[in-house]
């Protein structure tokens, strides 16, 4: 088990926040959870970094982003992704 799913499976929430992890909640870490986060923490970065991107013909790639502006970059402009972007009505907008 990879050190991201064990934290999580732990019952914490790990999220990207630029060059760092933040854990939640964090007042309930151990001392041996926090010295597992420290050794671990290039892996849990690289797995919170991977991102699931679609290529022009729909085939679907995990790519780890630079960073966490990066990432949302990648998700913001990937347009192939199955799932569906809403686009604003204009005709009801305008009633």
């Amino acid at each position: 088990m990879d050190a991201l799913t064990r934290i999580r499976n732990a019952g914490f929430t790990v999220t990207l926040d630029d060059d760092a992890f933040t854990v939640k909640p964090s007042n309930q870490l151990t001392e041996e959870q926090r010295a597992f986060l420290k050794a671990n923490k290039v892996q849990i970065m690289d797995a919170l970094l991977m991102t699931t991107v679609y290529t022009p013909s729909g085939t679907r790639m995990k790519i780890k982003a630079r960073d966490s502006p990066h990432q949302a970059w990648l998700i913001a402009h990937n347009h192939n992704s199955p799932i569906p972007i809403l686009a604003l009505d204009t005709e009801a907008a305008n009633d």
